[in-house]
């Protein structure tokens, strides 16, 4: 009985490391700033609500693959190479973060476009010229 034990206890300790090891390299493929936004919706139970992320792929998306994220709730916006953005539930970034074929995924940025008025206001052009 003590060697069934024993077994037992080895077969449950490598499921954990296991199932504990795959978790972290699903979370290392979120940004640190996504996933404290996530832990944020969780702590108020918001997990539904809808975020756009950006992410990268490491292959072609074939049309299975983009089924799939339809499927999840992954609605692909926009595409320019391997980097994808997307608009989906809080709750589906880990879903996508699971897929063998993205690499990295992170939280859409505001855009900041810059008129040259705002440029020169930063740097004169007389500084330029010495």
């Amino acid at each position: 009985m003590n060697i069934k034990y024993h077994f037992v206890l080895l077969i449950v300790s490598l499921f954990v490391v296991l199932i504990s090891g795959c978790k972290e390299d699903e979370l290392r493929k979120v940004d640190p700033e996504l996933r404290l936004t996530l832990k944020s919706l969780k702590e108020k139970s918001q997990l539904d609500q809808q975020l756009s992320v950006m992410f990268k792929v490491n292959e072609d998306l074939t049309d299975l693959q983009l089924s799939i994220l339809n499927k999840k709730e992954i609605n692909i916006i926009a595409n320019i190479g391997p980097i994808y953005t997307a608009s989906l539930p809080a709750k589906r970034v880990i879903d996508l973060a699971k897929m063998k074929f993205v690499d990295a995924i992170q939280g859409a940025k505001q855009a900041r476009l810059h008129s040259p008025d705002s440029i020169k206001s930063k740097i004169k052009i007389e500084e330029i010229e010495k």
